[in-house]
């Protein structure tokens, strides 16, 4: 699965829930060469997010868990 929904910069949240997230980067199997191990089947994805105390927080997630936020700007301008 090399192909990523995805794009670094995009924002992000948890399909369970939880803080809008900034994608720092995407590990794909590709990027880790031959021997991957067999889970990085599915890309993972590492993101950022600020907590309530405002300190930067950073995790990774496996793609499926993250569905991409919609900007108001996107939908305003988004062509039918």
């Amino acid at each position: 699965m090399a192909q990523s929904n995805f794009k670094v910069g995009d924002k992000v949240i948890l399909k369970t829930g939880g803080p809008k997230m900034t994608i720092q980067e995407i590990i794909t199997k590709d990027d880790i060469g031959f021997g991957a191990s067999p889970e990085l089947e599915i890309n993972v994805v590492v993101a950022n997010w600020f907590d309530i105390n405002s300190d930067l927080k950073e995790a990774e997630f496996k793609e499926p868990q993250l569905e991409k936020v919609q900007n108001i700007t996107d939908e305003y301008f988004k062509s039918e």
